[in-house]
């Protein structure tokens, strides 16, 4: 038996304490359904149980949940209270709880076997969180946006993730990239305060995104090994040092973010891959010249602010896509004409002013 109430404008309360005992689906999510739920008495033959996109609000018991049940998808309410995932369903496949009000700790050694995504995003989780007895089916696991704290151990992961999304929370210490699981497409740890030095050089082949901004990492960055995969990779805000190699790049990379650190040298603008869309260089101590008559046609975002470029810039031969360009506060010199349609973004919004803070560089109108 199924029930399936979906992306109505229904309201009011949910009582499922009294269900008829072969319901084996219940869908109700995206409606107004309010107040508190108690799962402690739902239909043992049931096996998926959405909710999600409501305004329930209370605490939730995982602890007595149908023993069937292989999907529970309660995300986009108001929950609040602890998470128990010490005796879940062991059949259980997907658990979303995302963007409610959770808190306190979670025990992720305890999962089940079969569980291959598990989202707890935007709560305010805290506690330290283990990463190596995980389930050997996990796929998916979404922590984002909570307050865990203590270190990351990457070295013990099972081989099925293929996202982890741990940004914007309190992790701290070294990561150690080079036994992340192969089939691993996506990484974010961004806004945390991972400190060390990381590399790049053995990363899953099939990996698409790498997302380690707002951290405090420091050392070199060596570019020419990265999986051909990869069509993301941001960096900005940390403590990276020294030259970088841009002319091996993976062909595929659409955006690459080193803003705001200590990286030096010189960029060869016509080395980049042709795939490229942006690129965030702003906030180093980049210097030479910088050559703008070949750069990839695929280019729309391109910012090398506060720098120490030199020299004369022939912006003639810009992409047709172009969108933002900003080098502002280099040593640029010459004289150039605003190339029409051109902005970049500042703390005011959108500005045409791409050149200022260069000297001796003469800056005609359109």
């Amino acid at each position: 038996m199924r029930l399936n109430l979906s992306q109505n404008t229904l309201e009011g309360s949910l009582d499922f304490t009294r269900l008829p005992g072969d319901l084996r689906i219940i869908l109700l999510s995206d409606n107004s359904f309010a107040g508190e739920i108690d799962l402690s008495h739902l239909p043992e033959t049931l096996g998926d149980l959405g909710a999600a996109n409501n305004k329930l609000c209370g605490s939730i018991c995982l602890t007595a949940l149908p023993p069937v049940l292989m999907r529970l998808n309660l995300s986009q309410n108001t929950l609040e209270g602890s998470l128990d995932f010490t005796r879940l369903p062991g059949d259980l496949r997907i658990i979303l709880l995302s963007d409610n009000s959770f808190a306190g700790e979670i025990d992720l050694s305890h999962l089940p076997e079969t569980l291959g995504d598990l989202r707890a995003a935007n709560n305010t989780l805290c506690g330290t969180i283990c990463l190596t007895s995980l389930p050997p089916a996990l796929h998916l696991l979404h922590l984002n946006q909570n307050a865990f704290h203590g270190s990351l151990d990457f070295t013990r992961l099972p081989e099925s993730p293929r996202q982890l999304l741990l940004s914007d929370n309190s992790f701290s210490g070294e990561i150690d990239l080079r036994h992340l699981p192969a089939e691993l497409r996506d990484l974010d740890t961004a806004n945390n305060r991972l400190g060390g030095s990381i590399c790049l050089t053995a990363l899953p082949p099939v990996l698409m995104r790498l997302n380690l901004s707002q951290n405090t990492l420091e050392g070199s960055l060596d570019f020419t090994q990265l999986p051909v995969s990869l069509q993301q990779l941001s960096l900005s805000e940390n403590s990276f040092i020294g030259e970088i190699d841009v002319s091996q790049l993976p062909e595929g990379l659409r955006e690459l973010d080193a803003a705001n650190n200590r990286l030096c040298g010189t960029i060869c603008l016509s080395s980049f891959p042709s795939a490229l869309e942006c690129l965030y260089l702003s906030e180093n101590t980049f210097h030479g010249s910088l050559d703008f008559t070949r750069l990839p046609e695929t280019l729309e975002e391109i910012y090398l602010d506060n720098n120490s470029f030199t020299g004369e810039i022939d912006v003639r031969h810009f992409p047709a896509g172009l969108r933002e360009l900003d080098v502002r506060n280099n040593r640029l010199c010459g004289t150039v004409r605003t190339p029409p349609g051109l902005v970049c973004c500042d703390e005011d919004g959108n500005s045409d002013r791409l050149f200022d803070g260069n000297a001796d560089l003469t800056v005609e109108d359109p």
